[in-house]
C-alpha cells in the first residue's frame, strides 16, 4: 500500500514541476513582449487623415512612450475604410529636434499584419536621437506620407484617394 502512495507522490510532484516551468516559461514571454510593443503603452498624436466627402477613411500617428520621451518615436495607421489594407508603407520622415538637429530616417513598412477595416498597425519603435533627448519640435514626412496595398495588384499613394489633412503639431 505504501507502494501506491509512493508512486502517486512522484506522480504529482512531476506534474507540479511541469506546471511551475510552464508558468515561468509564459511569464518571462509575457513580460519581455511587454516592453514596447503595446498600443497603449505609447502616446498617440494624429500626424494626418486621408478624407473623402467628409468621411475620415485613414488616420496617422506618431507617438512616444507614454512614461515620456527617450529618444524613440513609432508610428501607427488606423484603417477606417471598409476594405482590408494588406500593406502600408511610410515615407521618409524628417524630424527637427528642440536642439535644432535635423535628423532624417528613411520610409519604414507599417503593416505587420492584415489590418481589417476599424484595426490599427504600428511600426516597431525606433530611435530618432540617441544622446540628448531634447525632443522633438516638429515633424514633416514626405508626400505621398503613405503608400496603401489593398491586395490584388491595387496599391495607391493615399493621395490619390482622397484629401489629405495634416493635422497641428
Amino acid at each position: 500500500m505504501q507502494g501506491c502512495f509512493y508512486y502517486l507522490a512522484i506522480i504529482k510532484i512531476s506534474i507540479m514541476k511541469r506546471f511551475i516551468l510552464l508558468f515561468i516559461f509564459f511569464g518571462l514571454f509575457s513580460f519581455s513582449s511587454q516592453a514596447q510593443y503595446h498600443e497603449r503603452d505609447w502616446k498617440w498624436y494624429p500626424y494626418a487623415s486621408l478624407t473623402k466627402g467628409g468621411k475620415t477613411f485613414m488616420v496617422l500617428y506618431y507617438g512616444y512612450n507614454i512614461k515620456g520621451y527617450d529618444g524613440k518615436v513609432r508610428w501607427k495607421l488606423e484603417n477606417k475604410a471598409a476594405k482590408p489594407l494588406y500593406g502600408a508603407d511610410l515615407a521618409d520622415q524628417t524630424y527637427e529636434l528642440k536642439n535644432g538637429e535635423i535628423v532624417e530616417k528613411k520610409g519604414i513598412d507599417i503593416k505587420t499584419r492584415l489590418i481589417k477595416p476599424g484595426e490599427t498597425a504600428m511600426t516597431l519603435a525606433f530611435p530618432v536621437e540617441n544622446d540628448t533627448k531634447s525632443g522633438i519640435k516638429n515633424i514633416k514626412v514626405a508626400s505621398p506620407e503613405v503608400v496603401l496595398d489593398f491586395g490584388k495588384k491595387q496599391i495607391y499613394e493615399w493621395n490619390k484617394l482622397g484629401t489629405i489633412e495634416i493635422a497641428p503639431q
